[in-house]
């Protein structure tokens, strides 16, 4: 594939190209990790093994504690190897950690790069798709750099690279010629859940709690398509709705832009990501693989993009870029808020107050919404329940109690119930409970119920109503 971004900047190393160090200009160090991608053809792309996923989430976990010897041990068994990466054309100079195969490639699992100290923590950029969506890992690269994300994924082959069909659920024609589908293949990094593309994800979105996971797609419009589709993955609106903020400011950048965004168009229904493992992975599905999320965390986000307004050059990459520095803060400290000046403040850190991303924090918990998994929440059994869909919008905690309508026979427990895995709150020092509640019976709430909050701190031998 031939480059449409201009290489107008010249890099130099202080080595040879596979050192463990390496300085200059981040961008076509990048870039040539994407050249090098294989195509649609050669079954170059290999499955990783369950052993193999399970030592790269160690070489992740190493990366995000810092430990870059004990990291670049583990990858070299892997065939990957760590390079610190200086960016010199940055001011003040930014450090990267590019996590990318040795030559010869024989795994293609895709390169993986994390800022040492991003100025936006909260940021993760994805492109899945660099071969067939043209310029997406150009334009991915270009965001990435000049907002210094908190990281960078690059998949490692084309999605249509491996004969072998994907067992997840979905189906596409993005391989094959004509109107007919078929099964996903091993080698789309956006449709399967054995790949280090999405145990990656798993990893982040489980060790910074606050990252938002923005992929960079492409496509074919047709007739009546907009020229940016933008996705959460689900139908639901979340608390914060990136995927309008980052609508709003690519308006800004370009009035000529349309748009459809189907949490928002509920009768839109093409390139809407419900197949994304990605996505379901982030937005809680029961089965990542096959099933699609019910609920959204807003913490994914897919932008599929026309060719010749955002993705087509350097310019358009720059009104992506932009757009995305409006939607994203700097916030150093990654939990998604800043104070004035103060990148790395002493705001709450959602949902973990012990974030290792985070400086001091206001010790807060924030639980807004129950997801499908009830977060912390369990239900003891005395006729509660979880609910992901009900005329709030959101999920919720469902109590039944009193006597069963149409079943005088049925004495439903009075006392229904939730109660979470044990916390440990010895660092907070206040406690408040917020909550709303709606009753969907004509008798509503009746003289007499309660909501009561106990607390237990000897191991729920006993409670106090507090």
């Amino acid at each position: 594939m031939k480059k449409i971004i201009p290489i107008i900047c010249v890099l130099f190393y202080n080595t040879s190209f596979y050192a463990q160090t390496a300085s200059g200009d981040i961008e076509p160090y990048l870039w040539n990790l994407i050249d090098i991608v294989p195509g649609n053809s050669g079954n170059n792309y290999t499955k990783p093994l369950g052993s193999q996923l399970i030592i790269w989430n160690e070489i992740i976990n190493l990366i995000l504690d810092n430990d870059l010897v004990n990291a670049r041990l583990i990858a070299n068994g892997l065939n990957y190897q760590l390079t610190e990466f200086t960016d010199t054309t940055l001011s003040p100079n930014q450090t990267f950690y590019v996590l990318e195969e040795k030559l010869p490639q024989s795994n293609y699992w895709g390169s993986y790069v994390f800022s040492k100290t991003p100025k936006r923590g909260n940021l993760v950029i994805q492109a899945p798709h660099v071969k067939q969506d043209i310029n997406t890992g150009f334009e991915a690269v270009y965001c990435f750099k000049e907002n210094v994300a908190s990281a960078l994924f690059i998949n490692g082959t084309d999605r249509c690279n491996h004969t072998t069909y994907s067992s997840c659920g979905g189906l596409t024609s993005n391989c094959i010629s004509g109107s007919a589908t078929e099964a996903y293949r091993i080698s789309d990094q956006a449709h399967n859940i054995d790949n280090m593309f999405q145990k990656t994800t798993e990893n982040l979105f489980a060790n910074l709690p606050s990252s938002v996971f923005t992929q960079l797609h492409g496509f074919s419009p047709i007739t009546g398509d907009p020229d940016v589709i933008i996705s959460n993955g689900s139908r639901e609106t979340p608390a914060i709705d990136y995927a309008v903020m980052i609508q709003d400011a690519l308006f800004v950048e370009d009035n000529t832009l349309t748009f459809e965004l189907p949490h928002i168009n509920i009768n839109w229904n093409r390139l809407t990501a419900f197949s994304n493992t990605q996505g379901r992975l982030i937005n809680y599905s029961t089965e990542n693989c096959n099933q699609s999320a019910e609920g959204g965390t807003g913490r994914f986000i897919h932008i599929e993009q026309e060719l010749s307004k955002l993705r087509v050059n350097s310019l358009g990459c720059l009104k992506m870029s932009n757009a995305l520095a409006s939607a994203f803060i700097e916030d150093s400290d990654g939990d998604g808020l800043a104070t004035g000046s103060n990148l790395n403040d002493s705001d709450y850190c959602d949902p973990d107050p012990f974030n290792q991303n985070c400086g001091v924090c206001d010790n807060t918990i924030f639980s807004d919404n129950f997801d499908i998994s009830m977060g912390n929440w369990i239900d003891d059994g005395n006729n509660t329940f979880p609910s992901t869909i009900n005329a709030l919008g959101e999920g919720s905690i469902r109590l039944k109690h009193g006597i069963e309508a149409g079943n005088p026979d049925l004495d439903v427990d009075p006392q229904s119930s939730m109660f979470t895995n044990p916390l440990n709150l010895s660092s907070y020092t206040d406690l408040k409970i917020e909550l709303s509640y709606f009753s969907p019976t004509v008798e509503g709430y009746t003289p007499g119920d309660d909501f009561i909050l106990e607390v237990s701190t000897d191991n729920s031998v006993s409670f106090t109503i507090i």
